[in-house]
């Protein structure tokens, strides 16, 4: 997939990551460091300002009040602004600055899938697409945009929260988190939609909510718009 500019991630995984840090750990990054980065690239696209963070953010009983999520959320969506993104600091590493730090040290991982590991993947696919109902962030959570992994007896969620199930529940069966992605999309009738990349040795495929049938990302019809930079969470690039 060819790679483009560096861009923000989404508002929504943002917020997730401040609120669950280890669904975005990296591989030898404390929590506490993608909490601070998360938070920093939020509050920057709030404010416009990477150096803007209200007192109340910094403390951690202020951090995850529902009451400002509407507004923070509308504020951050609205911005255009594209930030850099610092990857954070592995100990005994120094990393280059600026946006292109991000693919300067790609850490993805290529799945070579077995027969075995092909229905595997199909199977539990299949499962959640099943298994959890459909139900928008406004129904659910009162918000326009809130990215979590669905769960209890009754699972419910967006594309977004699909995407999340199911590479938590790959993760769970053993495959490396570098070897999955997320991407944002624009459906061929005009709605955004979010889909799970998987990096095998004969490519990148998709695991959509939209469709049991798991494909190369070249053989759909959307139109990509960013993603994740392979192998890293935080980093997010343009898709061309």
């Amino acid at each position: 997939m060819p790679l483009g500019a560096s861009t923000t991630a989404p508002a929504g995984f943002l917020d997730l990551c401040r609120r669950s840090p280890d669904v975005c750990a990296e591989q030898g990054v404390e929590p506490t460091q993608v909490w601070s980065q998360a938070r920093q690239l939020f509050w920057a696209g709030v404010f416009d300002s990477p150096s803007s963070e209200p007192a109340a953010v910094l403390a951690p009983a202020e951090r995850d009040r529902s009451e400002r999520r509407p507004v923070l959320f509308r504020a951050l969506a609205s911005s255009s602004r594209n930030l850099s993104w610092t990857p954070p600091r592995r100990s005994g590493q120094a990393w280059p600055s600026g946006a292109a730090a991000a693919l300067q040290d790609e850490a993805s991982v290529k799945l070579d899938l077995t027969a075995k590991d092909r229905d595997r993947i199909d199977r539990l696919n299949r499962e959640l697409n099943r298994n959890i109902r459909q139900m928008s962030d406004q129904r659910q959570y009162g918000v326009s945009d809130h990215w979590a992994e669905p769960g209890g007896r009754a699972p419910r969620g967006d594309c977004e929260d699909y995407v999340l199930a199911k590479r938590r529940a790959l993760i769970d069966q053993g495959y490396p988190p570098t070897a999955f992605s997320i991407a944002l999309v624009v459906t061929p009738w005009g709605e955004d939609h979010a889909v799970l990349l998987m990096a095998t040795t004969e490519g990148e495929v998709v695991l959509d909510n939209l469709t049991p049938r798991i494909m190369a990302w070249n053989r759909t019809d959307y139109t990509w718009v960013k993603r994740q930079a392979p192998g890293r969470s935080l980093a997010w690039t343009r898709i061309g």
